[in-house]
């Protein structure tokens, strides 16, 4: 009798624009290996990233780069956005090719991003079902963790695993079967398959989970609600492991929260990279919070690799003022960015998020805010607000969306409506201002612009 057969699928994504900015679903490449070590036949598809040898795309020296795309279709409910919606990813066609040369699964999951992706999710659900019209569907991820009922009423969806996927599939996968080293495996140290990913040039890690804030306009704690550290001997096998791969040799630190808590956890990370000569330059997408960096900190993070730092505030929705930045956040950046360009960082390299698109938000707020950070050296990154379902500001926008646009789709929570849909500003006024910061604008260079340019 030959072993179960389970394809792991990361599905398409339909959007204005994608990026392949350091995103790789971690919980389901440890999945794969914990299923791989349970007997299973597991094959991993990656609808964003697998590329033909016909298809060459820009690539950063650090890893990141665009996804192959072609223009789709734009929904209803964006049919006033001047810009062309696209499927990202791989062509049906190879697709197609690819999973001719593979075994029929008896079961398919899905692994999701955001909640506005789902409709390249319900594309992804359509091309396997035409193929094997009876093979059940199963969901996890961030969407189908955050919007459950939604992910559900999608077509040809079996069930939905909420949460951490290790643990929920696996007590569903109990349930059917008699084999009791599922059990043992729930509570086994899996490394990621980085040799899936041929094409990479960085690997993830993740070295803490949850957050000890709970800011009005994230979701970090509904998806990972305990806080919880790895050993830091389990850390070090994760590195050793993934500088086994010629190719890899930047890592993202995907910790939430990073710096901000009160067991010393990033400070003892630092300090044990202190103590090795990996040959990793490291990278924090989700930033580093200003409030936590110490000279010992700064110094440890210039010695050990970590490069472009960048800077958050927790509650940054309650600091910005039509003024600016509030005088306390102002003073945690200013003693932060000292610190980093004590520790030998340079101008351009440090930066600090802004949130634009908050309910109630103003273009002033964004522009005295942005420039209080330039005066001081840290170059502004304005990330765009997505509203997540269930979180107090993120509820708050997708009424005042419901309310204008007339519609209920959860596409309401693209973070394109930021920029296109919002009473504070003009849409060319912050596309302006986000490409005047991105490209022109540099630390401490004289910086003029005003909201009412």
């Amino acid at each position: 009798m030959r072993n179960k057969v389970i394809w792991m699928v990361r599905p398409w994504i339909e959007d204005f624009s994608a990026y392949d900015h350091f995103a790789q679903p971690l919980g389901f490449l440890v999945l794969y290996r914990i299923l791989e070590s349970l007997g299973y036949q597991v094959f991993y598809i990656d609808l964003l990233t697998e590329i033909t040898s016909a298809l060459r795309l820009r690539k950063n020296s650090d890893g990141r780069s665009e996804y192959s795309s072609k223009c789709i279709d734009k929904p209803t409910v964006f049919k006033n956005i001047p810009r062309y919606f696209k499927r990202y990813g791989i062509d049906e066609e190879v697709f197609s090719e690819r999973v001719c040369a593979m075994t029929r699964p008896d079961t398919v999951l899905i692994t999701t991003g955001m909640t506005y992706w789902y409709t390249g999710l319900k594309q992804t659900i359509s091309c396997i079902k035409k193929m094997f019209p009876d093979v059940p569907v199963f969901l996890g991820g961030t969407y189908a963790t955050l919007c459950p009922q939604h992910a559900l009423a999608l077509p040809d969806v079996n069930d939905v695993i909420q949460g951490n996927p290790q643990v929920k599939f696996f007590k569903m996968l109990a349930s059917s079967t008699d084999d009791r080293t599922i059990v043992k495996n729930l509570h086994s140290h899996h490394l990621p398959p980085w040799q899936l990913l041929p094409q990479t040039t960085y690997a993830v890690i993740t070295t803490r989970f949850g957050c000890s804030n709970h800011c009005r306009y994230c979701a970090v704690n509904k998806i990972h609600p305990d806080r919880e550290s790895k050993p830091m001997e389990q850390i070090e096998q994760e590195i050793e492991h993934i500088l086994t791969f010629q190719t890899i040799r930047n890592i993202a630190l995907y910790d939430d929260d990073l710096g901000d808590d009160t067991h010393k956890h990033f400070s003892s990370f630092l300090k044990f990279l202190s103590q090795k000569d990996y040959p990793i330059k490291w990278h924090i997408p989700n930033a580093l919070f200003a409030g936590a960096v110490t000279e010992d900190m700064a110094y440890r993070m210039k010695q050990t690799g970590f490069v472009q730092p960048r800077l958050s505030l927790n509650y940054i929705d309650k600091r910005m003022t039509p003024t600016g930045l509030d005088k306390q956040s102002m003073n945690l950046i200013e003693k932060a960015s000292k610190k980093l360009y004590e520790a030998g960082y340079t101008e351009g390299q440090i930066s600090a998020y802004l949130i634009a698109g908050l309910p109630d938000q103003t273009l002033t707020m964004l522009v005295n805010s942005g420039l209080q950070l330039i005066d001081i050296g840290v170059k502004p990154y304005i990330s765009q607000f997505s509203p997540v379902p269930g979180t107090p500001l993120g509820d708050i926008r997708i009424r005042q969306l419901k309310e204008t646009l007339l519609s209920d789709d959860l596409l309401l929570t693209n973070k394109i409506l930021s920029v296109y849909c919002h009473p504070g500003w003009q849409p060319k006024e912050l596309v302006d201002l986000m490409n005047y910061w991105r490209n022109q604008c540099h630390p401490k260079e004289t910086c003029n612009y005003s909201d009412q340019n």
